[in-house]
């Protein structure tokens, strides 16, 4: 562990957070933090299962809402770029393994959402003196949830699904589209392309994809 990480160990051996004042950071703090951070909770969470399968699914589904709103509740409070990972199973995912860690560190699949994300960005090209361009992919929200559904329930067979993503809950589209704000050149880019949403796959993809996923 790095000299400059600090942590304290329980009596299980899982790491916990000192006590922590209840002071809230000033407004410079709190956009210092915006601007170069993303803040990311790994967790284990056993108890909530994602199985649809299993014998005990509506009692699943009830903690696994449980867990979503005490996280809403508490990342709602905080208003600080945040992203938790939770592992369900025990599988490479579980800690101490290190598979949540693994694909926290990927390339980001970030949708910069708003100027605040896209921000970083910005300034980064105006500190090395460099233009930058955005790239504006477009949808509709309701097409972003069909899509999601059709890779995650019919995209394993149809291989439209390499990556074995499971389908995002909807809170992921109505939060997006809640802090969505389009690109400006304002922001300091020298253009913006948009790129508005078109299939492109096999005429069985097509056929798959054409149907009604949600």
């Amino acid at each position: 562990m790095p000299p400059t990480l600090k942590r304290l160990a329980t009596e299980d051996g899982s790491v916990s957070p000192p006590p922590l004042k209840r002071t809230a950071p000033s407004a410079s703090t709190t956009t210092s933090i915006y601007n170069k951070y993303l803040l990311a909770i790994l967790s284990n969470q056993a108890g909530i299962s994602m199985n649809s399968a299993s014998k005990t699914v509506n009692s699943d589904k009830k903690r696994l809402a449980d867990f979503k709103q005490k996280v809403k509740s508490v990342f709602t409070q905080l208003d600080l770029p945040i992203v938790l990972y939770a592992a369900t199973d025990k599988d490479k995912f579980r800690k101490p393994r290190t598979g949540m860690w693994d694909k926290l560190l990927e390339a980001q699949d970030n949708t910069n959402a708003d100027i605040k994300a896209r921000e970083y960005w910005t300034q980064l090209a105006e500190s090395l003196e460099i233009p930058i361009r955005c790239v504006h992919f477009t949808a509709p929200s309701k097409l972003c949830e069909h899509n999601d559904a059709v890779r995650s329930i019919g995209g394993q067979q149809l291989g439209m699904n390499p990556e074995s993503r499971t389908m995002l809950p909807r809170q992921a589209f109505t939060g997006f589209a809640a802090r969505y704000s389009p690109p400006t050149l304002d922001e300091g880019f020298v253009d913006i392309t948009k790129v508005d949403f078109k299939f492109s796959g096999t005429e069985e993809q097509k056929t798959a994809w054409s149907k009604f996923w949600v």
